[in-house]
């Protein structure tokens, strides 16, 4: 899995590259193309001649809901006719359906990584928050945090001992990667990546205990190990502004639009039934 997520980041750092900073031509330009690759990904895992028939036969069922509206027990044999041919073209759209999990389980959480937030401007500040595992309380009084050069920790540790967090506050002195170092006394160190300036590096609000499946949702740091005394690190870093015509759009949505869209464009030239 980690050979996968180190793939899928060095991929998504080659495709968003030739956008400098613009998450939005970025998001609109990616999603299209991904709607085109799902749209091939359909056609190649349905048998399209069977679909099409299908499809042909699910209107015909419908024009004749229009022509024999006097006799109820026509219009009851037509809904059936009608249901027994929507269940036969969902039967064989399921296994694209199914297909398309794996691409966009590996896709989106790039999209979450890239757009739905943005790195810290040089000279902004963060609150970094360190979350200990269920049995580890004793240690909350021995963890420190500190940073590397070009950032400042600007607070002595804001400690809750129900939640057994203790938050800083950070701030990025210079443009570039960082990386803070949370230490847990007479233990071993944990680190977190913290980015400043421009870019559309992949980013991770927190860094958690997991494995395979954290990995994967979260392809921007390498999860904690299972046994780690820290649940996690996680930084409140600000949403991403992301803007089409005036309107403001999530990533996703964006996503969902432009992937449609994409798809939409292509289907004629892929001749695709769907």
């Amino acid at each position: 899995m980690n050979l996968i997520v180190t793939a899928m980041n060095r991929l998504g750092d080659l495709l968003v590259a030739p956008f400098g900073g613009s998450a939005a031509w970025a998001v609109a330009t990616l999603s299209a193309l991904a709607g085109v690759g799902l749209l091939a990904l359909f056609k190649v895992t349905t048998p399209q001649a069977r679909l099409r028939a299908v499809r042909a036969r699910l209107f015909g069922h419908v024009y004749e809901l229009g022509l024999f509206q006097e006799s109820l027990a026509v219009m009851l044999r037509i809904q059936r006719d009608l249901a027994a041919a929507n269940l036969r073209s969902l039967a064989l759209t399921l296994p694209a359906l199914a297909a398309m999990i794996v691409p966009l389980a590996l896709v989106l959480p790039q999209f979450e990584a890239r757009f739905a937030h943005r790195p810290l401007r040089p000279g902004e500040a963060v609150v970094v928050t360190a979350t200990l595992a269920p049995g580890h309380a004793a240690l909350l009084d021995g963890l420190r945090l500190t940073g590397g050069d070009g950032v400042t920790v600007e607070t002595l540790p804001v400690r809750d001992r129900q939640a057994g967090t203790a938050q800083w506050r950070v701030r990025a002195r210079t443009a570039g990667r960082h990386e803070l170092t949370v230490h847990v006394d007479g233990g071993p160190v944990w680190t977190k990546r913290l980015e400043a300036g421009g870019g559309l590096p992949a980013l991770a609000t927190a860094r958690r205990r997991g494995g395979a499946g954290e990995a994967l949702l979260s392809p921007a740091e390498p999860p904690l190990p299972r046994d780690a005394p820290l649940a996690a690190i996680a930084l409140e870093l600000p949403p991403r502004d992301t803007r089409y015509a005036g309107a403001r759009l999530s990533w996703l949505a964006a996503f969902c639009l432009f992937s449609i869209a994409g798809g939409l464009a292509a289907r004629p030239l892929l001749r695709v039934e769907i």
